[in-house]
């Protein structure tokens, strides 16, 4: 349950920005096909999120290090 005055977006938004750099990395490892149209687009909000861990308060205990994984999609889409 929420506290008092808190926003349900705090306890999402690190769930969210996970979710979001996963399903581009898995992507790419699976189905390249069906990203690979939009990856140039979808770039920077992928930097912006992995660059911006802490504003999403994602815990690198829990969900790892963005950067990396940035690092990774990098990596498999070749960029």
């Amino acid at each position: 349950m929420l506290a008092e005055g808190e926003s349900k977006d705090k306890w999402t938004a690190p769930d969210a920005a996970s979710s979001f750099l996963n399903l581009v990395e898995q992507k790419l490892k699976t189905e390249i096909d069906s990203i690979a149209p939009i990856m140039k687009d979808l770039l920077p909000a992928i930097e912006f999120v992995a660059m911006n861990q802490e504003r999403y308060d994602a815990d690198r205990d829990i969900y790892g290090d963005f950067r990396e994984q940035l690092a990774r999609i990098k990596s498999l889409w070749g960029a």
